[in-house]
């Protein structure tokens, strides 16, 4: 449900109906009139098989996008969904993919690609004849720094933002790793995260709880040679809480928050029940953050909240570039086109909504 009402805003953007703080510019007056417009904006979107990518597929058709779907599996559920115009079987051998996806391009007029981490780690070798279609910063590093705790990191100290950061460690010269004490200072326990846009061999991404430094100095050694960058994170207690912020040409086109209700596993997780949230010291924080890293799409800044002393601090960072500007953007599971152009102009968030993300995920934590 989030990556859906980010893809049809993206869209938006993509196809020139939006501007700072109203959504829609030189909009038609009626509904037929925007699916009339729209139905000659063509949107391609990857992994198909993922339940993030049907959301996608059925809000951009809804919205009167046509729409191609891929996947690497010919019975990927999106591929069958009655809002894909196009139901597209990619190789599977990274060697064919580019000349696969540049006859797609050129035949079905492309305008706007939705791609997953795994599709945008495939384009990258290429990136450049795709990067008008893509809905992701023009500076190449900052968009793959998007997939990276590690560079969002070091970003933050960069431009001085880490008053609120948990404690942390980046190991970029993996064949020099911190003693068992050094790690054991930061408390425990601890947490080791590594990303596929860091790997080096087209390992995936993954987070690795460590009761203690002897623990964590195990799982580095381990890691050594197989990622280029690592962070290692202390535990931060508390509830989640999320600042959603949409960024276009420097400026600031939407905002929302949001509270976890449920994560799967329930130890921690992704967000599967979620509740409409505001902060407004969290959410001008959040705003400090993208501002600085001169952030483009929609982001979003994390933050654990103590439930009893109700003491919010921001802590971590996530930019996506499919993203999530969430719950609070839908209602019943859509998005009217009418509500969209209010919410962005007042820039507002309401609280109180409550949304479910993945009823098999949430059944199975």
């Amino acid at each position: 449900m989030a990556q859906s009402q980010s893809a049809r805003l993206q869209a938006h953007l993509r196809f020139g109906k939006c501007r700072p703080m109203t959504i829609v510019m030189n909009e038609p007056t009626h509904a037929a009139e925007f699916n009339a417009w729209r139905a000659h904006k063509v949107v391609l979107v990857s992994d198909a098989q993922a339940i993030g990518s049907v959301a996608v597929i059925r809000s951009l058709g809804r919205a009167g996008y046509r729409v191609l779907a891929c996947s690497t599996s010919e019975d990927a559920l999106g591929l069958l969904s009655r809002y894909c115009s196009v139901p597209l079987v990619q190789p599977q051998q990274p060697a064919e993919f580019f000349d696969w996806l540049k006859r797609v391009v050129a035949q079905y007029h492309v305008g706007l690609i939705i791609p997953s981490e795994g599709f945008l780690l495939r384009l990258r070798p290429n990136l450049k004849h795709f990067q008008a279609l893509l809905p992701i910063p023009g500076n190449e590093a900052l968009a793959f720094a998007g997939l990276s705790k590690f560079d969002l990191f070091k970003l933050c100290a960069e431009h001085g933002l880490t008053d609120a950061l948990p404690p942390y460690l980046l190991l970029e010269d993996t064949k020099v790793l911190p003693d068992a004490a050094q790690l054991d200072a930061m408390g425990s326990p601890l947490f080791v995260k590594v990303d596929a846009v860091c790997s080096i061999a087209g390992q995936g991404s993954q987070v690795f709880r460590c009761n203690d430094g002897h623990e964590a100095l195990q799982r580095l050694r381990s890691l050594c040679g197989k990622y280029t960058k690592i962070l290692v994170q202390a535990f931060v207690p508390g509830v989640g809480v999320g600042a959603f912020l949409a960024r276009w040409n420097g400026q600031e086109i939407g905002a929302f928050m949001h509270r976890r209700l449920h994560e799967v596993p329930h130890t921690g997780g992704f967000s599967s029940y979620r509740e409409s949230w505001r902060d407004a010291r969290i959410l001008e924080d959040a705003r400090r953050r993208m501002q600085c890293l001169t952030w483009q799409g929609v982001g979003m800044v994390r933050i654990p909240m103590e439930p009893r002393r109700r003491q919010v601090l921001p802590v971590g960072v996530q930019f996506p570039f499919l993203g999530f500007p969430a719950s609070g953007f839908v209602r019943r599971g859509r998005f009217s086109v009418g509500h969209g152009r209010r919410l962005f102009r007042q820039n507002a968030c309401c609280a109180g909504r409550l949304s479910r993300c993945s009823i098999p995920a949430d059944l199975s934590g």
